[in-house]
């Protein structure tokens, strides 16, 4: 479970660095399409945390 939750924060620290990144007028801000990608394979992992701490 440890190791699903960091990739869960890895993908969301990518996300959030990406979009800083762009805010702050260091590059061109991350593709939506990459955005999506990432986000879903965090809500992928969360769920699977879920099912495993509800005992699934």
């Amino acid at each position: 479970m440890r190791a699903e939750l960091a990739r869960m924060g890895s993908n969301l620290n990518q996300i959030a660095r990406a979009l800083n990144t762009s805010a702050l007028g260091g590059g061109p801000g991350p593709a939506i399409e990459d955005v999506a990608r990432n986000l879903e394979a965090a809500r992928e992992l969360l769920g699977s945390v879920r099912d495993e701490l509800r005992g699934r």
